[in-house]
């Protein structure tokens, strides 16, 4: 995403102020995207990275390329999910794993 000298401007002093918050870019009340902002950016161009589809990328450059709106920027929501979360799943995946294990052993032992 590239923007003009009154963009860039804009868009720095935004990104200075929020730099560990998260953008959203919405439309019609629908979050199409939120993207962490990990430094301020003063260049004018902006890349947003991430595990996206051909499609879904496809999708998100036609929504950003569909036209300036007037638009105001709010901070609605800021949220961080923490690494435990991750944790939380990979330790619930053993112990379904142990659970498999054992009875699978049990029907086993019974079946022969």
């Amino acid at each position: 995403m590239n923007m003009d000298g009154d963009g860039t401007k804009i868009w720095s002093r935004i990104t200075t102020d929020n730099v560990g918050k998260y953008i959203v870019i919405a439309m019609d009340n629908l979050i199409y995207q939120s993207a962490r902002v990990s430094e301020p950016i003063t260049t004018g161009s902006t890349e947003i990275s991430g595990n996206f589809t051909v499609g879904e990328a496809q999708d998100l450059a036609n929504l950003l390329k569909s036209g300036t709106l007037p638009a105001r920027t709010d901070i609605v929501q800021e949220e961080v999910i923490g690494p435990s979360l991750g944790k939380e799943s990979i330790q619930s995946g053993l112990n379904s794993l142990l659970i498999a294990f054992f009875l699978i052993f049990v029907f086993y032992d019974f079946l022969l």
